[in-house]
């Protein structure tokens, strides 16, 4: 087992410089080729943005109100049974969004607050936490991101469960399945001069004339599945510790002086540390997982004076590959938001202001 152990380690680290080795090989291609490609203006010798392409109104704080969906379920294909998925009751989450400077932090608000009954009978009751936090620094952008989910379902319940009709009988339910997840990401803003992502992430900067960037990022998270799932021995006790780069490039139509549309496309590559163990049945197995990954989006916001409002749109897709079993985790988000502009208080613009010139 410690053989074993070791020659897995090894193997991550080295898939790990190769993922940063790649990363830097990435900054540099872009940085000599691809303002040419496409057709990105060189950046001023300062992190300054250009005013005619963009307006910045980070010295307001934002408050947003979202309604929206978040799916996060697995779909599992091995030689023994056929493809399933496990996944969480779909229902609409609310949550809120505060923006101030470069800092936005947005929480979930509890789904015990908006829950159907009827849908927790049939596909049993889902609960969890969710809390994003944004910093921008200049060209720089970081994420990092809590995530709980406990109570999944399967949907493909007619070979499990005896008699089973659709919308009658309650689906096959794992009440005690649960899913945490904590990670981020970090970005790079090549066109950041010209080209605002906060325009359409946190609305504390308009895009006034279309431009483009090339983000390379790199993601990385811990997640750990707990709970046993009979037949599923790809889930069980499962400790994950991963590692992804994509190199991906966003566009920001602006139509009329109001309207913007925005959309990317993100391919990517990584591999997983994995650390798997059921406490009732040691012992424990590592080994590493290779992982392809797409994560596009699209996002359409109105501004009108000091209010906004718009609809977000992504799917992160990641498939994980483990000696002859194959796991597809697919996580859908779409969101309905509105928003407006305000004054901080002083209390808060004092703390950012002294917390922007220690960083910066």
């Amino acid at each position: 087992m410690k053989l074993l152990f070791k020659a897995s380690f090894r193997s991550f680290l080295q898939t790990s410089s190769f993922l940063l080795v790649l990363m830097q090989c990435t900054f540099a291609l872009a940085q000599n080729n691809l303002n040419s490609i496409f057709s990105v203006p060189t950046e001023p010798k300062k992190d300054a943005i250009d005013t005619a392409y963009i307006k910045d109104i980070s010295d307001k704080m934002i408050i947003k109100f979202n309604r929206d969906s978040k799916i996060d379920f697995y779909t599992i294909k091995t030689p023994s049974i056929p493809t399933v998925s496990i996944s969480p009751n779909n229902l609409q989450n609310y949550s809120f969004g505060l923006d101030y400077k470069f800092i936005g932090l947005t929480i979930a608000l509890p789904k015990s607050w908006h829950e159907s009954s009827y849908q927790n009978y049939l596909k049993g009751k889902t609960t969890g936490v969710n809390i994003n936090l944004s910093l921008f620094f200049n060209k720089w952008m970081q994420t990092i991101n809590y995530n709980v989910i406990k109570g999944y379902y399967i949907p493909q319940s007619a070979f499990l469960v005896p008699n089973w009709q659709d919308g009658v009988t309650p689906y096959y339910q794992l009440p005690n399945f649960k899913t945490q997840k904590i990670g981020g990401s970090t970005s790079y803003i090549f066109n950041a001069s010209r080209f605002s992502y906060r325009s359409f992430s946190q609305q504390t900067q308009i895009q006034k004339k279309s431009a483009g960037s090339f983000i390379p990022t790199l993601a990385y998270e811990y997640s750990q599945l707990s709970d046993k799932v009979e037949g599923f021995d790809e889930l069980n006790y499962k400790k994950n510790l991963s590692f992804t780069a994509y190199v991906g490039y966003q566009y920001n139509w602006v139509i009329g002086k109001k309207l913007l549309f925005s959309g990317g496309i993100f391919p990517g590559i990584g591999r997983g540390f994995v650390k798997s163990s059921d406490p009732n049945n040691p012992p424990q197995i590592n080994y590493l997982e290779n992982k392809l990954a797409l994560n596009f989006n699209a996002n359409l916001n109105y501004q009108w004076k000091k209010f906004f409002f718009g609809i977000q749109f992504s799917s992160l897709n990641s498939y994980i590959t483990e000696d002859e079993s194959k796991i597809n985790n697919t996580i859908n988000y779409e969101n309905i938001y509105i928003g407006y502009q305000f004054d901080a208080p002083k209390a808060i613009q004092k703390s950012v202001n002294w917390l922007e010139k220690k960083l910066f």
